[in-house]
């Protein structure tokens, strides 16, 4: 049977009101649900990045796995690589949707 997904606009923010761009979000998002899950719950979630903008990006996540993703975005205070490393790193997530067409409409 077909596993059934979300989608989840998230949005980062770096120190001094900046906007995070798609890339240092995925790599946030992806480094602390692995921290907090193992390899297995990152791969059980199903996580994949898709195109963003505006500092928010769209990640889609199986339904079952929702509320795991979530709390490992609570969870990021700093950026751990890219250009930003080391600096202060907020995600939050925005909304999150059924379908990628109402999720680009909603929240991007």
């Amino acid at each position: 049977m077909r596993e059934k997904k979300r989608y989840l606009v998230a949005e980062g923010i770096l120190e001094g009101s900046q906007k995070a761009d798609a890339e240092d979000i995925k790599h946030e998002v992806i480094h602390s649900h692995k921290r907090m899950f193992g390899t297995y719950g990152l791969a059980k979630a199903g996580i994949m990045f898709l195109k963003g903008k505006n500092g928010r990006a769209i990640i889609r996540v199986n339904n079952k796995e929702l509320d795991n993703l979530r709390t490992s975005i609570s969870f990021i205070t700093r950026a751990t690589a890219g250009r930003h490393k080391g600096r202060s790193m907020l995600v939050k997530s925005v909304g999150v949707s059924g379908t990628l067409k109402k999720a680009r409409e909603k929240y991007l």
